[in-house]
């Protein structure tokens, strides 16, 4: 007999290899070993009932009801995560101002801010002369290699920062910080509409250190029907404090639903899956809106999501998202889930780390986990821990590490650990998908080819 703690519906193939299981805890399913290629099955509430298995389970299967399982009694080693260190950071002015930056390139202008010593009647180009409100940017049209300095130490409260302009990839434009002191910090004091910083549409861009809290978004990376984006990199920042629960993206002109520390959205066009030319479309990377983004030694506290992609309502395998990278982040407290992957083409996420259930009574009724796919391909996980999910018991679902949640192809689980969730360490299902409206009339949405291998589960619900 052996225990498994992955809660599977709705996965075509899953090549399970060289993993520990260790789990403890009630609601455990006992699999014969004959019977060790269905693994365990859940019926997720509002996806599939019982009475439909005798249909399904035939359709799911397919001609993949065996799976390699090597090395099942080797143990594996449990796994410490250990953060590689941050990039060289850029230069900063050494001698008062924007002369001073030793890599500024010529022609690109640097504008500072300083709550604490900024006044907006001055020129806004060096230290000395730094501007105060952070609204003095949003007339500014940033262009490449110009650079936003925010004072460290200072704090911005109830205020935003809305920036526009693209670098190049030879020079990106950089929103960074100077002076001594923690993070620049803008406290936004509004969870229900607030956001910290919105760039609208950035191709070529680095943020650094920035430190968000008590907003609906802390960075809002807004694509408004803009395509062919490119190269948007995030590091060493915080967020915190975005755990409201209002989720109802119509509140939001569809741009966004979830409270979240970085958010990718904004509008699409419209498409329906049986419009002529939808499949050359897709081929051609049409409707990608942002190719290359880095997310890298950051930390997320007590966000209702870390991080988020999403447009309402795509038709199927709009992957709007290409070569996404996550690493080197921590995740802490998230009530709905750390990440929210939906429709994205390649993405590696590694030595991430997702812990510690949120101090509530309450999470999302429809269910919190540590990483949620929908309609992803070509996804890695690497060298990741996802622990302490939470979830109330019998009002909501979930409550796992990974949700891979439906219309996902060639996803990887490896050299990772999974537990105390108050679920499962992985939960696949197939995620009811109809919507006349654009033209999807198939009500199941497989994931296929999914390999979990060399990873440690163990106390999962």
């Amino acid at each position: 007999m052996r225990e498994i703690v992955i809660l599977l519906t709705g996965c075509m193939l899953m090549v399970y290899t060289g993993c520990i299981l260790n789990p403890s805890g009630p609601g455990l399913v006992d699999i014969p070993e004959s019977d060790a290629h269905l693994m365990a099955l859940m019926i997720e509430r509002g996806a599939v009932t019982p009475d439909d298995w005798p249909h399904v389970l035939p359709a799911m299967l397919g001609d993949a009801k065996t799976l390699s399982e090597q090395s099942m009694s080797t143990p594996a080693p449990v796994i410490d995560i250990q953060f590689d260190d941050l990039p060289a950071y850029p230069a900063e002015p050494v001698a008062g101002d924007a002369t001073s930056i030793s890599d500024l390139p010529a022609g690109s202008k640097a504008y500072f801010l300083s709550s604490s010593t900024g006044n907006d009647s001055n020129a806004g180009d060096s230290p000395a002369t730094a501007w105060k409100r952070l609204s003095k940017l949003n007339s500014v049209l940033l262009g490449p290699g110009d650079r936003v300095y925010l004072k460290r130490g200072d704090i911005w409260t109830g205020e935003q920062l809305h920036l526009n302009g693209d670098g190049t990839q030879e020079h990106p434009v950089l929103l960074l910080s100077y002076g001594s002191g923690g993070r620049p910090h803008i406290d936004v004091g509004n969870q229900k509409r607030g956001i910290g910083v919105i760039i609208e549409s950035p191709s070529h861009w680095e943020i650094w250190d920035l430190h968000v809290s008590d907003a609906k978004l802390g960075l809002y990376l807004r694509y408004m029907k803009q395509y062919g984006n490119e190269d948007v990199t995030v590091r060493n920042c915080l967020f915190e404090d975005m755990a409201d629960f209002d989720s109802n993206p119509g509140m939001y002109d569809y741009e966004y639903a979830f409270n979240s520390g970085i958010w990718l959205g904004g509008s699409v066009e419209e498409t329906r899956y049986d419009d002529p030319g939808y499949q050359q479309d897709l081929a051609s990377g049409r409707w990608v809106v942002l190719t290359g983004l880095t997310i890298s030694h950051c930390t997320f506290e007590n966000n209702a999501m870390g991080f988020g992609t999403n447009w309402y309502y795509l038709g199927e395998d709009m992957h709007h998202v290409k070569d996404l990278h996550i690493h080197d982040c921590r995740f802490t407290r998230p009530t709905a889930g750390a990440l929210a992957l939906n429709y994205i083409d390649t993405a590696v996420i590694e030595r991430v780390k997702i812990h510690s259930r949120a101090d509530m009574e309450e999470f999302f009724q429809w269910g919190s986990a540590g990483s949620i796919l929908f309609s992803c391909q070509d996804i890695l996980f690497d060298s990741c821990e996802f622990s302490e999910v939470g979830m109330m018991p019998w009002k909501s679902g979930d409550g796992c590490g990974i949700d891979i949640d439906g219309r996902n192809r060639r996803i990887t689980l490896q050299n990772s650990v999974f537990h105390d969730n108050a679920s499962a360490g992985i939960l696949m299902l197939s995620t009811s998908a109809v919507n006349e409206a654009y033209g999807i009339d198939h009500p199941i949405t497989f994931n296929r080819d999914i390999h979990i291998k060399n990873n440690v589960f163990y106390n999962n619900g």
